[in-house]
């Protein structure tokens, strides 16, 4: 089984544990729902979500389905709950007007959750508010996203995870979303309102 299949069947085994989460919610015990469904950081969430404009448990779900709650730096480099690159935050840094921060900082929960927020804010207004293409963009990169938004308006269809073209990334989005809707159901008090 190749590399990408195997990582797509882990993820999509991950959307089928949030089906049952988001469906069954609260009447899950909460040590189990910690174990399926974990929180940390929320003062970190929150504040970042109220300063990009996004909904906390959005950020909720980048973290779980980035690192499960549990930050590691990754193979390319990128460190933190929202697993921010230093390049990446260093053009956040520059549009923000805002020093750099080094990989060390970036690395402590709270700057990489609010370099992390901020970035997908960039995102989100770079895509016209399309939640899609900007977690798209998060995971693969602006550029492919560029080039399938121009695929999808070739063929006068609106954007969605078809046209997503890398498995991997099309599986990511999923994740994201099905995750957003399962910290929105089982979270919804401690991470306040959208």
């Amino acid at each position: 089984m190749s590399r990408g299949r195997r990582a797509a069947l882990v993820l999509s085994a991950f959307v089928a544990l949030f089906v049952v989460v988001a469906v069954f919610g609260k009447r899950v015990g909460s040590p189990l729902r910690s174990l399926v469904l974990p929180l940390s950081y929320v003062q970190a969430i929150r504040t970042a979500a109220q300063s990009n404009g996004i909904e906390p448990a959005l950020l909720a779900a980048v973290i779980y389905v980035e690192t499960r709650f549990r930050p590691r730096a990754s193979s390319a480099g990128a460190v933190g709950p929202m697993q921010v690159e230093p390049s990446t935050a260093a053009a956040i840094a520059r549009r923000a007007r805002l020093p750099d921060p080094s990989p060390a900082a970036l690395a402590a929960p709270s700057l990489n959750i609010a370099f992390g927020a901020r970035y997908l804010a960039y995102l989100l207004h770079r895509f016209g508010g399309d939640l899609e293409a900007a977690l798209a963009a998060y995971n693969a990169g602006e550029g492919p996203v560029e080039r399938w938004l121009v695929r999808a308006r070739q063929a006068h269809s609106p954007f969605g995870l078809a046209w997503i073209g890398y498995p991997q990334t099309r599986v990511y989005v999923a994740s994201i979303l099905s995750a957003r809707q399962a910290y929105r159901d089982t979270y919804a008090d401690r991470l306040g309102s959208p």
